[in-house]
Parts: structure tokens; sequence; C-alpha cells
């Protein structure tokens, strides 16, 4: 039996996939299900978009590994196509992943899924024309929080030990961040229809936290969970998209692009508010701030010699 918080992610999918899906880009080539742990399992592994055509005179394309969103608890690579195939057409070469998901999976098994896949690359490498030293870890709602996550644990080693992260094998040379979650305790302590925050943590965290939080400050790994914490002057250049609309990641982008524009040399903002430009509201590529966002975002990729 679902949760309320699984049956919820679940609708959102069911209910948002003719809307963020339709669009396609031309030429792209699609290579389903590429494992990147070879154990069988469909959580681990991941699609592969990109276009031949792009691929001219020994030149390598520039990879984006993609982290879709779902609370942690739902959600599946393959409701991420349009966006994917939007990627390949812009001349990236795109992995876009599934990962362990809770609450079978607790933090941080579901951050180590991740860099499992950011590691395999190295192998994608050897069969597909990709640059490893021009990959950029992108995700949205909880995918963001992942993507920013392995970033903080990629530039900050002692960080990693702790939590005990695996070894990550590719520094990413961007960040783009997609209506993430960053602070997750300063989120739980926002009120948010039928409790889905606090029953999802509950489910990312392993226990049942109390629905006053008095119990919250026993949760493992509790002091090591939110990534803005994390922020330090090494990270690599960092899109950031929020909108002042969100209703489940509440104040969590502007929150946290203060925080990286403190510490962080390369940091673009993109922003939004408008009952219709919601959370994640960037997937939904025919709207017009849909299309301002993703155009943004190729800038920033143009701009930091990225495509």
């Amino acid at each position: 039996m679902l949760s309320r918080s699984q049956l919820v992610f679940k609708l959102i999918d069911i209910l948002g996939y003719p809307l963020q899906n339709g669009v396609a880009f031309p030429n792209i080539k699609k290579i389903k299900d590429v494992p990147y742990i070879p154990n069988g399992d469909s959580l681990h592994s991941g699609n592969i978009y990109y276009n031949p055509y792009r691929v001219k005179d020994g030149n390598r394309l520039p990879v984006i590994l993609n982290i879709h969103g779902g609370g942690f608890v739902m959600g599946d690579k393959d409701y991420r196509w349009s966006l994917s195939e939007f990627y390949a057409h812009n001349g990236l070469f795109v992995y876009d992943i599934n990962y362990g998901l809770s609450p079978k999976a607790v933090f941080p098994e579901n951050c180590n899924d991740c860099v499992d896949a950011l590691n395999f690359l190295i192998e994608l490498a050897k069969e597909y024309p990709i640059d490893l030293d021009r990959v950029i870890i992108s995700g949205d709602s909880s995918g963001a929080y992942m993507a920013t996550y392995i970033t903080a644990l990629a530039f900050d080693d002692e960080l990693r030990k702790s939590i005990g992260g695996h070894e990550i094998k590719i520094k990413p040379a961007a960040l783009a961040s997609f209506c993430g979650i960053y602070d997750v305790e300063t989120l739980l302590h926002v009120p948010v229809p039928f409790g889905i925050i606090q029953d999802t943590a509950s489910q990312l965290l392993g226990m049942k936290i109390k629905r006053d939080m008095s119990n919250l400050k026993d949760a493992p790994l509790i002091d090591k969970i939110s990534p803005s914490q994390f922020v330090n002057e090494n990270w690599c250049p960092v899109f950031i998209v929020w909108t002042d609309s969100d209703v489940i990641c509440i104040d969590q982008g502007p929150a946290m692009a203060k925080v990286l524009k403190e510490k962080c040399k390369n940091v673009t903002t993109f922003s939004t508010d408008g009952l219709l430009n919601n959370h994640c509201f960037h997937l939904i590529y025919r709207t017009k701030e849909a299309k301002r966002c993703m155009a943004a975002f190729i800038r920033f990729l143009k701009e930091n010699k990225f495509i």
C-alpha cells in the first residue's frame, strides 16, 4: 500500500506526464535502460540521449547527468524524455537516471546511487563520444537536491567520508538545480498540506518524524543532510532556478541563491512567479516561462563554454 506522500507524488507523475512530455526533437538517438550498477535493478539504470549529427570531426560532447524528482519516494527517468531530448537537441549527451527510492533506500543510499551513476560516465566514455571535463549535474525537485548534494560531496571530501559516501571519480564542471530542496530542516517546519513533507522526510530518514518535530534531532545524519550548509568557494559554476509561487519547496530557492552568491564565484539565477508557474514549471516546455528559463540555461552553458 502506498503512503500518502507516495500517492501524491505518483498522482503528480501521472497527471503531469502529458504536460511535461510530448515535445519531441529531431535526430535524437535514445538508448534505454543502460545500467550503471550491473544488478538487474531498473532503479540502477539510465536512458541515453544524444544527437549523432552533433558529433563531427572527432569532437566529444559535453554530458548532463539528469536526476528526476518525485519527493525521494516516486518518479522515473522515463518521465523526463522531453527534457532529455531538449538537452540532446542543444548539443549535450544525456544520461538520465533512476536511483533508489525511499523508504527502501534511505539517506545517503540514494546519494551513493547517483554518485555511482556519475562515476559510470567513465565507462560510457569508452563507447560514446563524451567529454568528461564537461560534466553537468542537473535535477528537479528532490532530483535537484540529489544533484546539489553530490556537488557538495565532490568539493568537500570530509563531508563525503563522514556520511560514508562513495568515492567520486569525476568532479562536476557545473550544477543546474531546478526548484530544489536545500535546507531539509527548514522545509520540515513549513506547513505543506496533508503533512506530505513530514511523511516524505520520515521515509527518506528511515524513522517516523513526529508532528511537532521533537525527535528530528535523533534522525541519523540530520546534521549532514542539508546541502546549503556545505557550500564552499571551490564549487563549480551553478545555475539555480526557483519560482516564488512554489507550493512544495517554499522559499528554498532564494535562500540557497543567497548562500551561493556569498560563497561561490560563478552563480546564475532564474526566478519567476505566478499560479501557472509553480513547482518545476520548467518541465512544461510549451509555456512562455519554461521556454524563457531553458533559454537562460542554454545561455549559461554557452557563456561558460560547455557547449
